[in-house]
């Protein structure tokens, strides 16, 4: 008998070689990717390499979601392939197979799925190792020698992974043939009815997480919070995505149909009853491409956004060569001054100078006021929603920055910062200001620290003329003085050599003030690093995803194809004419293919704002660069979107029996 199970396993593969094999090719293909994610990201070799503990910490949140992703997908792309073989397991079972007989026959299909997955995709996996990795290097500027063989491990563990999911692909071919008989099984390609109740049930869930879900995209402000908030809007988006599909889109359908002048129309008719029948049976295959799409518009914008904004995060931290920052520790005291700040430091640049090609010094009062209590002024209160953080510059050096000529009087200031209310309506008698000009110029960000600060706390700029400067530094005593030296060299290779000064200064006067000397060379290398693993998993992930919805899309055309063989023969039975049912086949496929792409361009457009927010907190602060991102991502999504609807379009009209191209014309 195992001989008749293992032919007829043989058989059915060669019979069905049209559905199973874009499931082998992706489940290999993620194999094989796991197999070379998992030995970067826990392979210990690494770990002498630069930035490779971050590095790691972000891979293995990838590998993590890919394993996710992959044991959802293979099941639920198993249990399709079981139900399109329907009647052929019902013809072996009134042939005379047992129930028993029939697990036998599916069990040998495993084991052969199972080996040839697992055999294929390690050799892919030790194949595409060199590739991937001259990727990553390339992504992340690693410049140490990393080993280029996969350890054993990753090989057992994803081996390992891979059979308990075989297991469980087997238990569910048991319940499946165990649990319903042949009659159900011949039945089962029969349209699927749903009540009017549970209709309305899917239309009020969909409508009202859609509805919290854009609510919470649109709302939520505050970049720090927008990751949660992001989470908690996706599972109500997902979630109604699946009922727009299931109950909504079938209430607008049904709405049209009820308008007598709009549907009573030879093509709208058709394709609008038709389009109501296709939904019975292909609701979640839309909501789960929409989801899947969404995906890869979100995993694209934000990883190729995140590769474009590295010289933003070097502006923002080193604008020059080298940046050193000097503070008195929480509050002024007798004695404390910016001379006192920029004194050792000016040892250092003066014994260097024929190094130093320029120095930009400034010097700025930073404190928190409780937004409570405003009049108290400067205070110790610690960082919360009520309170706010100021920073004052004196206008000499914001004039010198900007190359601007303002010219403040006593009690006059320039108020600066990204929160408008604050801008407008804070009153700031209390420190001796009563006429406020109101601008906003980021371009003080990259030297005052604007764009590292703002992203977690309330902040407020004020530029005041020197006298007044002056009178807030030696008054304010629950503030700061802070003095921010950037210095541009001669040589960029005189960066180590200088900072190597700078710090051994700050650590002889680190019981008078905190300092701190950073790098632009070493800031551009730990952001290519963080920027490059974080752009190489998200695009890792959004390729993985756009292959598992382009076989989405193909099993979805399978299906089509074969439940709509009968209905457009009966088309042509009952009178309508060759033309008609081409227009009717074409405008159904073009409305449920591309209907995914519209809402999940929608939900891009209410998600925007908050994905904006959370690239921020990743130095992603010129908005224009996400906008361009995702634009870009969306045309290049759709281009391959259509592509393969073209080439699935050839599988579905092929199964209808039509010539391709009076179909496609």
């Amino acid at each position: 008998m195992t001989k008749l199970y293992r032919s007829l396993a043989q058989q059915s593969f060669k019979k069905n070689g049209q559905t199973y094999l874009p499931f082998i090719l992706v489940a290999v293909m993620m194999l094989s990717f796991s197999i070379i994610l998992h030995d970067l990201a826990f392979n210990s070799a690494y770990k002498g390499v630069a930035y490779m503990t971050t590095l790691q910490m972000i891979l293995q949140m990838g590998y993590y979601v890919l394993q996710i992703f992959n044991f959802l997908f293979l099941y639920y792309t198993y249990s399709y392939l079981l139900g399109m073989r329907s009647k052929e397991l019902a013809l072996y079972q009134v042939l005379g197979l047992s129930k028993k007989n029939l697990l036998a026959v599916i069990t040998w299909e495993n084991i052969y799925l199972f080996f040839f997955i697992i055999s294929l995709g390690a050799l892919l996996g030790s194949l595409g190792n060199y590739l991937v990795q001259g990727l990553f290097i390339r992504f992340t500027g690693i410049k140490e020698e990393i080993p280029w063989t996969i350890q054993g491990e990753s090989y057992r563990i994803n081996g390992l992974s891979y059979l308990i999911l075989f297991v469980i692909l087997e238990v569910r071919a048991l319940v499946r043939i165990f649990k319903q008989n042949p009659l159900s099984y011949l039945k089962e390609s029969k349209r699927r009815q749903t009540s009017k109740v549970l209709k309305g049930v899917y239309t009020l869930l969909g409508v009202l997480c859609l509805g919290l879900g854009y609510f919470i995209a649109l709302e939520i402000t505050d970049p720090v919070s927008s990751i949660l908030f992001f989470l908690i809007a996706a599972l109500f988006v997902i979630l109604g995505t699946y009922c727009f599909f299931l109950g909504i889109l079938e209430i607008i359908l049904k709405f049209l149909q009820g308008r007598e002048s709009f549907y009573y129309e030879k093509n709208r008719m058709t394709a609008i009853s038709g389009l109501r029948f296709r939904l019975r049976d292909q609701a979640m295959g839309l909501g789960s491409i929409t989801v899947l799409m969404v995906a890869v518009l979100v995993l694209l914008s934000c990883a190729l956004s995140l590769n474009q904004s590295l010289e933003a995060l070097v502006d923002s931290s080193v604008p020059l060569d080298l940046v050193y920052k000097t503070s008195y520790p929480e509050k002024i005291t007798q004695g404390d001054s910016f001379d006192s700040l920029f004194a050792p430091s000016q040892v250092v640049l003066e014994r260097n100078k024929d190094k130093v090609k320029e120095v930009i010094q400034l010097r700025a009062i930073n404190g928190n006021i409780d937004l409570n209590h405003p009049e108290k002024g400067f205070s110790q209160v610690d960082w919360n929603e009520n309170s706010i953080y100021v920073k004052i510059l004196p206008q000499g050096e914001v004039n010198k920055l900007l190359h601007t000529s303002y010219d403040l009087k006593d009690g006059e200031a320039l108020v600066l910062g990204r929160e408008p209310g604050l801008r407008e309506d804070l009153d700031l008698s209390f420190l001796g200001i009563y006429r406020q000009e109101k601008e906003v110029n980021e371009d003080l960000g990259n030297f005052y620290d604007l764009k590292q600060a703002d992203l977690f706390q309330k902040l407020l700029f004020l530029v005041v003329n020197e006298s007044s400067f002056q009178d807030l530094a030696s008054q304010a005593r629950e503030a700061s003085l802070t003095t921010i030296s950037h210095i541009s060299l001669k040589n960029k290779e005189d960066a180590k050599l200088l900072k190597g000064e700078l710090l051994k200064v700050g650590k002889d006067h680190e019981k008078d003030f905190t300092s701190f000397v950073n790098s632009r060379r070493e800031v551009e290398e730990d952001g290519r690093g963080l920027y490059g693993g974080l752009t190489f998993t998200g695009l890792s992930l959004g390729i993985i995803f756009l292959v598992a919805l382009g076989a989405t899309i193909y099993y979805k055309q399978l299906t089509e194809g074969y439940q709509d063989q009968k209905a457009f023969t009966i088309y042509r039975r009952v009178g309508m004419d060759e033309e008609t049912v081409k227009r009717s086949i074409q405008t159904q496929v073009s409305l449920i293919f591309f209907l995914p792409v519209a809402l999940s361009w929608i939900h891009m457009a209410f998600a925007y704002q908050l994905l904006s927010r959370m690239m921020s907190l990743l130095n992603v602060g010129n908005d224009l660069i996400y906008l361009k991102s995702t634009l870009l991502v969306l045309a290049l999504v759709f281009i391959l979107y259509y592509i393969w609807y073209k080439i699935t379009g050839g599988v579905y009209y092929r199964l209808l029996g039509q010539k391709n191209k009076g179909l496609l014309s």
